[in-house]
């Protein structure tokens, strides 16, 4: 191995490739070679396992190693190392490694590969520079994301908008934020959990929220009357714009979609392999059930016994269906935070006390 290996990376390369080493095992190792060389430059400016202190608060928030040092460092080293590579291994390397690993790499999409490598690289000068100052943001927050944390995070956005609008057309610009932005990503891992969007109603539903969104930032810098106004005129043209897009019925399901009660059943269904329409069947039983139950609790014809017997009984019944529907496992999950099936009966009256 002595004769193979060499401190020069393309004769590394070049001897790998003499013994006939597989060219998927040499970007493996000349991969894991550089990248390890590169975190030996970043130790410096790291704080010592040492100097870690597990019972501060800021600890957990980043702030063990990130020092603006660091963070600066981190940002340098990274560029250099994905250049080398993109050197030593060609400019496709990471779709050739995503193909070995069967994994999807951004590459693979038509609007990502159709872009020079100048502007990867000004796109990713701006996200490591805009991504630090987000994360100063989350650090400062320290978990606690009010409404200031919210309009600090809303101006980064902004601030990214405006540098990206340099280098893409107003479309492209559109399309890569459909694929990378917070609200895009946002949109796929919550909001539109158990919609099912297709690509024409996510774009949709993406327009839509940017739409909202720009108002929202707009109103907060100007805070006067007519940029609230300017901010409910361009919500409700969103909301009007995606309704008929969507059609009654779908916008229907995009609207129970962000509904938490709905997510949270959305989520159970989905991990226990059950049909979505079981979520919308237990979601939509809340209603009719409540309903029962106030008509119960207004009914002056009970006595306080007999009215409580009624609602165990409105009580026990959704519980069986809620099970039918779920399944034990997801009964039990689902009902964690089914607080309004365990509020349709009111408690037992304390002894020695009269019941109004």
């Amino acid at each position: 191995w002595r004769n193979v290996e060499s401190a020069d990376y393309k004769d590394y390369i070049a001897n790998l490739r003499a013994i006939q080493c597989p060219e998927e095992t040499v970007r493996d190792i000349i991969i894991a070679d550089v990248s390890k060389f590169y975190a030996e430059r970043l130790k410096p400016f790291r704080k010592s396992v040492a100097e870690f202190q597990f019972w501060k608060n800021e600890q957990n928030w980043g702030g063990r190693n990130e020092s603006d040092e660091y963070r600066i460092m981190q940002r340098e080293v990274e560029k250099e190392r994905l250049a080398l590579l993109r050197e030593l291994l060609g400019s496709d390397y990471e779709k050739e490694m995503a193909k070995q690993y069967g994994f999807w790499n951004r590459g693979d999409d038509p609007f990502n590969e159709k872009l020079s490598r100048e502007t990867k690289d000004r796109i990713f000068e701006i996200t490591s520079k805009l991504g630090d100052e987000r994360n100063e943001i989350y650090r400062n927050a320290k978990g606690h994301h009010d409404e200031e944390t919210q309009e600090d995070l809303r101006k980064i956005e902004k601030k990214q908008r405006e540098e990206m609008a340099k280098i893409f057309s107003p479309e492209d610009l559109f399309e890569w934020e459909l694929r990378n932005s917070i609200l895009a990503q946002s949109m796929r891992w919550n909001e539109l959990a158990g919609f099912d969007a297709t690509e024409e109603e996510f774009r949709a539903v993406f327009k839509a929220k940017q739409m909202s969104e720009e108002a929202r930032v707009d109103s907060s810098l100007n805070s006067d009357t007519a940029a609230l106004e300017a901010q409910n005129k361009a919500q409700k043209e969103a909301e009007d714009a995606l309704k008929n897009t969507l059609g009654e019925d779908r916008y229907k399901e995009y609207q129970m979609a962000q509904n938490w009660e709905f997510k949270e059943v959305a989520r159970i269904t989905d991990r226990q392999g059950l049909p979505k329409e079981s979520a919308i069947k237990v979601y939509e039983m809340k209603e009719s059930v409540e309903k029962a139950a106030r008509e119960i609790k207004a009914d002056k014809s009970f006595t306080t016994e007999q009215r409580r017997a009624k609602l165990l009984e409105v009580q026990k019944a959704t519980k069986a269906e809620v099970t039918t529907l779920l399944g034990e496992r997801g009964y039990k999950s689902w009902n964690r935070n089914a607080w309004w099936v365990r509020n349709l009966v009111p408690p037992e009256p304390t002894p020695g006390r009269t019941s109004p």
